[in-house]
Order: structure tokens, then sequence, then C-alpha cells
């Protein structure tokens, strides 16, 4: 998250971190618990994050921690919304606190995990859990407004635009639904799940697939313009800036196309990565989502450093690089969810097959 020259971000070792983008220099670090995959939310004096542990509102320039709420761990982003902050739990459930004194407003339960962050749009919260549902909720009174089954577990974080709710699930496609009624406009298949969240950019939507795929289609009618295929799967969720796309892979590069074309401009590695189709299990995936300022791109990777790249040439302009001891905690934390949604997808694809045989 980037506000007025300054970034904030977490790391798997449960730090959180206020930096500045010029310089690189560390405004303030917090440590939230043994770990934290939660990309922050940001107000005009706090910054709210998840942990392993919550959720914990922290003061803008201080970093010191205001209060905390202990429901079980927050691996999303929340979101800031009219005085409120809204966050999904890995138990299933939706909480709403006074983004002030924390108290609690509602909760909504869901019947699985829940690793999408929620989009308010119009009084009406968008989220995905891993029970396939994507629920469309009351800001005010938590009620369901209506919800849309898929075929496989949610991750993918909504996109808003022109009134449809764009979407991916691990059912291999992407979603568009009228967000007034729910109704399916439109639904656009992969090889593979979605768990990258759609970007949009002069009606065009850009995501990427565990298929090994980036996939640019029309917004309105869900047909393919374009496509990209690297060397893995693809987590980050893209930002498009300056008439190019950027997205981080599980091949450990951070890739620059043109968004009109699908042109590769540039690719940058920032540690081991896979050469020439030879996989190494040393290589750091870019799972983190880049972002867009000044002439920038800031991406995070499992290496342990932000990199402050120039957008068009991928010069480095920046460096943060801190010593991040992971714990085995973290990462049995971070990969049993995604090697459970999988196992799972994997067996609903086979009852799937079983039956029409």
């Amino acid at each position: 998250m980037v506000q007025e020259k300054d970034m904030y971000f977490t790391s798997w070792d449960g730090e959180t971190y206020a930096v500045n983008i010029n310089t690189g220099g560390i405004l303030w670090n917090t440590s939230l618990g043994w770990s934290s995959s939660s990309s922050p939310a940001v107000s005009e004096k706090k910054v709210f994050v998840g942990s392993n542990d919550g959720l914990y509102a922290l003061d803008k320039k201080t970093g010191m921690v205001t209060w905390k709420k202990k429901i079980g761990a927050v691996l999303s982003k929340p979101v800031f919304y009219n005085n409120r902050v809204f966050c999904g739990s890995i138990d299933g459930r939706i909480h709403v606190f006074n983004s002030t004194d924390g108290c609690i407003e509602w909760i909504f339960k869901t019947n699985g995990a829940i690793y999408s962050s929620p989009v308010v749009y119009n009084n009406v919260i968008y989220i995905g859990s891993t029970d396939g549902i994507l629920y469309g909720i009351n800001v005010k009174t938590g009620e369901v407004k209506w919800f849309y089954k898929t075929g496989g577990p949610i991750c993918s974080t909504p996109c808003i635009h022109r009134d449809a709710v764009y979407f991916g699930s691990w059912d291999n496609n992407l979603y568009a639904l009228d967000c007034e009624t729910g109704e399916v406009k439109w639904r656009f298949t992969t090889g593979w799940g979605v768990v990258s969240s759609p970007a949009v950019w002069n009606n065009t939507l850009y995501f990427g697939g565990m298929d090994n795929n980036f996939y640019t289609v029309d917004a309105d009618d869900g047909k393919l313009k374009w496509c990209f295929t690297s060397k893995a799967a693809i987590r980050s969720s893209p930002t498009v800036y300056g008439g190019f796309v950027f997205f981080g892979c599980d091949d450990g590069r951070v890739y620059a196309l043109n968004a009109s074309t699908g042109q590769l401009i540039w690719s940058y590695a920032p540690s081991y990565h896979i050469e020439e189709d030879v996989y190494s299990y040393l290589t750091k995936p870019i799972v983190s989502s880049p972002v867009a300022c000044d002439g920038k791109i800031i991406v995070g990777s499992t290496d342990g450093g932000i990199y402050v790249l120039d957008a068009q040439t991928w010069e480095k302009k920046t460096v943060v690089e801190e010593e991040t001891k992971i714990p085995v905690e973290t990462w049995i934390f971070l990969f049993l969810p995604l090697l459970l949604i999988v196992s799972l997808t994997v067996a609903y694809l086979y009852r799937k097959r079983g039956g029409k045989e």
C-alpha cells in the first residue's frame, strides 16, 4: 500500500513496515505475531493489517498498536470504508469493526475459509470464500443481498467495473456477475484455477492463471484479446500503468507487457528463477502484487526484499532488504491451505468426471 510517498507492507516473519519510497529508509516497523501475509489498508490516521492471530490497528505515524482483535488468522487485505474496517478470516467469518475503537458492528459466517479480500461498492460488500460462493452483503446490516456458487474455492479478490463484479475461481473460470442481481453475464474458462485478482483498464480485464498463462479479455463479453505464457503459475494480481501491465510470477520474475498487444517489454528476476524451463527448488516466486507510483513499480519478493524499479526500463531505483528469518511454522501456515485447496479441487474434478462416465 502506497500513500503520500510512503509505503506500508507486511512480511512473512510477522513484521509490518512503513518505508519511504524515494530513499528506502524505514520509518517504523512493528512485530505482529509470527506471520502476516495480509496487505495493509490505510486511513488518514491508522494502518489496518491482518496477522496470524487477528486484526490490528496501528498508528500511521509511529506504528504503535491502537487496538487489536483476536479473531483468528486474517490473511487477506482489510478494507477501510466509511469509518468501518471490513476483513475476512480463515475461520470463514466476515467481520466489520468501527475503525476508531475496534468495536464490532456485525459478523457474517460463510462455510469456508476466506482468502479473498472484500470490495465495497454502492453500500454492498463483495467477497469470496473457499465454500465456492461469492457473496453480496449489505454494508450496514450484514444481510445477504445475493450469492452465487461456483464449482470451486474462491481466493481471488473481486474487481468492480461498470456495475459488474469480476472474480476468479478454482473451477478454472473467471466470472462476470451483475452487481445488483448476482446474475451471470459471462464466464471465461482457463486451463486451471484463477487465484489472481483481475485488474481493469480500457474496458479490458487482466488476470493470471495457475495454468502459467496471463489473459486479457473484453469486459463486456469475456472474449479473449491476447494471452501471454510464462514459465510457472501466476498468483500475483496485475497492475496496469502507463500503457503497461505488470505482474509477478512463480517463475521468480516480474513481467512488464504492452497492455494493448501483450508484447513482452521487459522481465526482471530479483533472485533465483526458472531459466530455460529448468525448475530450481530455490526459485523465489513473486506472489505479491506490483504497485505503481511516480514512474516506479514496487514489488516484494519471497527473498525478503522490496524492489523499486523504473516502470519503462526495470532499472532498480531502490531496494529495501531486511534479513527475514521465516519460521518453519510460517511456511506450514502459508502453504498447507494452498495444498488443501488444490486437493479439494482435484477431488471435485475427479468426482465430476467419474459422474459423467
